[in-house]
């Protein structure tokens, strides 16, 4: 199994980037081959929201990082998710990439319901927030 792993903290050795680290860490012990990503060094410009992306099934800006992380979702077996808790949300830079992968995540809808292009591969969110409760 290849698994990719997204590490959607700016800081690469913080807690959530430990908690991934044991994530992987566990994957390998099981036999996976992991890639692990530190989304904050890719180079991603923010959607436009032109939607040229659902007929060509492929971002229309020019070639930056989003295009080679859309290339690398089909050929990973598994996906691992590490974000920190931002304002009840993932990381900015995250958002930002799942803005403009969209088209390699899902395809047009039927029966009014987006098609899932990766629907069997495991997934799993890894996240960690500092905020005290009740916020």
């Amino acid at each position: 199994m290849d698994l990719l792993a997204l590490n959607g903290s700016p800081k690469t050795d913080g807690t959530v980037a430990a908690l991934l680290d044991e994530v992987t860490r566990a994957a390998k012990e099981g036999g996976a081959r992991t890639e692990r990503v530190d989304v904050y060094g890719l180079q991603v410009a923010p959607c436009i929201g032109c939607m040229a992306c659902r007929p060509d099934k492929e971002c229309v800006l020019e070639e930056d990082d989003a295009h080679v992380m859309a290339r690398k979702l089909p050929e990973c077996d598994g996906l691992v998710v590490a974000t920190p808790t931002y304002w009840a949300n993932m990381s900015s830079p995250l958002k930002a990439l799942f803005d403009r992968i969209v088209p390699a995540i899902m395809g047009e809808c039927d029966k009014g319901l987006p098609v899932p292009r990766h629907q069997g591969k495991p997934a799993v969110i890894v996240t960690a927030c500092t905020t005290p409760w009740p916020f």
